[in-house]
């Protein structure tokens, strides 16, 4: 984001951008919404946009994430922060200019998913006004938890920033800006290492649940490599093992087995994770093989963005219908 160190006068500018908040602190991890990578789509201008009439908002909100206390928990604190733009007529001509006589108006809600995944409860609400806050970025309102590190992507921030006008004894409402923020933290990629990781790290997971003949059940483990091709570019690779098991012992019997397998990139926009690689197969396991292999994948990302991918892998037992899922996060190694 870049910041505006011109002065600022009240409405002798054409048109001045919401100038960039300051630097978090030290350890601390900061969320925009807009995000950076899409505070210029559409406006043009950092932060997001809307203009009624004769009143323009501009605003975004910026939420600072403290580092986990001894107990798992971090404080989230999110503020609303906006500046608002006038012209003396709608004709699409009018130049707009920075003003800081109006009524700055936030919302603020605390958001967390229901037991669907919606956004639905409110756990915490906000909402304040201030008169004529000057021709700075205004706060209007802010809104601090303290919620588990371990469930962040469980909540979300819902924000709106408004500009009104008193004309006479009357309050006229503006323009508004709205967003939504998902806490979503990625792993920190602090330590990272290319090689494989193993899931689990050692032995295997095992289905939970017996098939049709009592006692069977898939036991399997997955590999993911990481390799780089370039100074920007990764490639991911990963495998599933898979062997059927009767009790304790191996079951060396014939069987096919259904392999799903896919790379998935987190959307923080959507609040979705996109496929970005696939493969779903069934592989066969002759009479006296342990194993049967399945699930692989080779795909090239990013390196700066291998934290927002996970690995998610699964197998079926087709005889007995016996089931196992897993997701990988993150999907590299790291030294601490």
């Amino acid at each position: 984001m870049t910041t505006q160190t011109q002065p600022i006068k009240d409405g002798a500018e054409a048109e001045v951008p919401i100038e960039a908040p300051e630097p978090a602190e030290p350890g601390v991890i900061r969320l925009c919404d807009p995000a950076e990578d899409r505070a210029r789509v559409g406006w043009h201008r950092i932060g997001g946009s809307n203009a009624v009439g004769r009143w323009r908002a501009d605003a975004h909100l910026v939420v600072d994430i403290e580092e986990p206390d001894s107990n798992g928990k971090r404080w989230v604190v999110g503020h609303v922060r906006g500046t608002a733009h006038h012209r003396d007529s709608e004709s699409g001509d009018a130049p707009w200019k920075r003003t800081g006589t109006y009524r700055s108006r936030g919302w603020l809600k605390l958001l967390r998913r229901d037991i669907n995944g919606r956004f639905t409860t409110v756990v915490e609400e906000r909402e304040n006004f201030r008169e004529d806050p000057g021709l700075q970025p205004d706060v209007p309102v802010g809104l601090s938890a303290k919620l588990d590190a371990d469930r962040l992507s469980d909540y979300a921030f819902q924000w709106t920033f408004g500009t009104d006008e008193h004309i006479g004894g009357s309050l006229l409402s503006g323009a508004r800006v709205h967003g939504r923020l998902v806490l979503f933290v990625p792993p920190s990629m602090q330590g990272l290492e290319f090689g494989t990781l193993r899931d689990p790290h050692t032995g295997r997971h095992h289905s939970t649940g017996d098939g049709r003949v009592i006692g069977h059940h898939l036991e399997a483990f997955a590999e993911v490599t990481t390799r780089r091709t370039s100074a920007t570019e990764t490639e991911v690779s990963a495998e599933v093992t898979a062997s059927r098991n009767v009790s304790v012992v191996p079951d060396i019997s014939a069987t096919d087995i259904r392999f799903t397998s896919a790379l998935e990139r987190y959307d923080a926009h959507e609040d979705r994770w996109r496929t970005a690689a696939s493969h779903h197969h069934t592989a066969h396991k002759p009479f006296g093989a342990a194993d049967a292999t399945g699930g692989q994948i080779t795909h090239t990302v990013p390196t700066k963005e291998l934290n927002l991918y996970r690995y998610v892998w699964g197998c079926t037992d087709s005889s007995q219908q016996t089931k196992l899922h897993r997701t990988v996060v993150p999907v590299y190694t790291r030294t601490t």
